[in-house]
């Protein structure tokens, strides 16, 4: 089964999109715990306390290890899973190649029923975001 051409450069369009945020995303996260682990000290903001500064030795060398090594390990794993990704695509057969570009160009949001307005989607997703933000400052 071939893929057309215009659906072939939509797949190869979504699968670099959602490889180059999970880059991205890795990178961030990758780099937030780096740089607290070559300065030895991160500011934790606990909810409902004072801000403190955790350091590699000392009293708080737990609460640093754990959120820098935290940091670092989900960054590398997003790193690694949007490789892996693309060299998946890359390094497959022709027939599976066309298998998964067809698979990625078909996926539509309304294939399975009736379309929802994307400004109600946006609604609820502002309202949610909301709440968190809400939930997040009532007790500071």
């Amino acid at each position: 089964m071939s893929v057309s051409p215009n659906l072939r450069s939509k797949a190869i369009f979504r699968m670099g999109l959602f490889a180059s945020a999970l880059l991205f995303v890795g990178i961030a996260l990758a780099f937030l715990g780096w740089q607290g682990w070559s300065s030895g000290e991160i500011l934790i903001h606990a909810k409902g306390k004072q801000p403190f500064l955790a350091r590699a030795t000392g009293p708080t060398s737990a609460t640093f290890h754990i959120e820098v090594w935290t940091f670092m390990l989900l960054g590398g794993s997003a790193i690694a899973l949007s490789v892996a990704s693309v060299l998946s695509l890359v390094l497959t057969s022709a027939q599976r190649r066309e298998q998964i570009l067809l698979r990625l160009a078909l996926q539509t949001p309304g294939a399975r029923g009736p379309s929802v307005p994307g400004w109600a989607i946006a609604v609820v997703l502002l309202l949610f975001l909301g709440f968190l933000v809400y939930v997040a400052n009532r007790g500071a």
